[in-house]
């Protein structure tokens, strides 16, 4: 994973790349807790906020 800093000194393209990661993680995460296949159910809400903290990022304006 990458700190708040090294992602807000990335170019945007970068960080899309990024993100796709994530994303796979909470989809596979996801899929385990509605089928009941996983241990730790708190592992969505973790995952779902790293997605937001990267697209928060992704959103704000350049300075």
């Amino acid at each position: 994973m990458y700190t708040l800093e090294e992602l807000k000194k990335m170019k945007p393209e970068q960080i899309n790349k990024t993100l796709s990661e994530p994303r796979k993680n909470l989809t596979k995460e996801k899929f385990e807790a509605r089928t009941g296949q996983a241990k730790d159910n708190h592992k969505v809400e973790l995952a779902r906020k790293v997605v937001a903290r990267i697209l928060t990022i992704l959103n704000q304006p350049a300075k």
